[in-house]
């Protein structure tokens, strides 16, 4: 499989806003009720629902970041808790533990949306220079041109072969 181009940098953005999201949660603790805060909680479950059956890029952005500020959010809440209610680490260790996981949920989330985004512009690509006749396939090498599709016409199978390049084509592969 190929690397997807900009995914590390995409996964440092993201935790810069993980970040963000924590600060901004931490330093208004005290302005959200009760309710908010588990409300949170319980919006991450959709969210990941969500982002396995979406295929549009603009909602699969709006999810992700969703997300990752949920996160964010979150976790700054129960580290707040956590202080002030000085409890003991364990606290602070769950919170911890439940923040990553579902940043890293939400991470490879972006990563998905990017390597389909990439497969999109790959497809769209080689859609521009196929015409979906056989015949009109080119080759670096015009003796493999001529061996390969005298191959494939010595057994018939020249409809059977067209149907399989835009069958990989659709599905974004090169």
């Amino acid at each position: 499989m190929r690397p997807v181009h900009g995914a590390t940098c995409a996964i440092l953005v993201l935790c810069v806003r993980f970040v963000a999201y924590f600060a901004l949660g931490y330093h208004f603790w005290c302005a959200c009720r009760l309710a908010m805060r588990e409300g949170l909680n319980a919006m991450l479950v959709p969210l990941m629902a969500l982002s396995l059956f979406c295929r549009a890029p603009l909602a699969r952005i709006l999810i992700n970041e969703s997300g990752i500020a949920a996160c964010g959010i979150v976790y700054s809440f129960e580290t707040h808790w956590s202080v002030k209610q000085q409890l003991d680490a364990q606290g602070v260790i769950y919170s911890v533990v439940f923040a990553c996981a579902w940043f890293i949920f939400f991470a490879g989330r972006e990563v998905d949306r990017r390597r389909a985004s990439q497969a999109e512009m790959e497809a769209a690509e080689l859609r521009r220079e196929y015409t979906g006749l056989l015949q009109d396939a080119t080759s670096s090498v015009a003796q493999d041109r001529e061996t390969i599709l005298a191959m494939i016409m010595a057994r018939g199978l020249e409809r059977d072969v067209e149907r399989a390049i835009q069958t990989l084509i659709d599905a974004g592969m090169s």
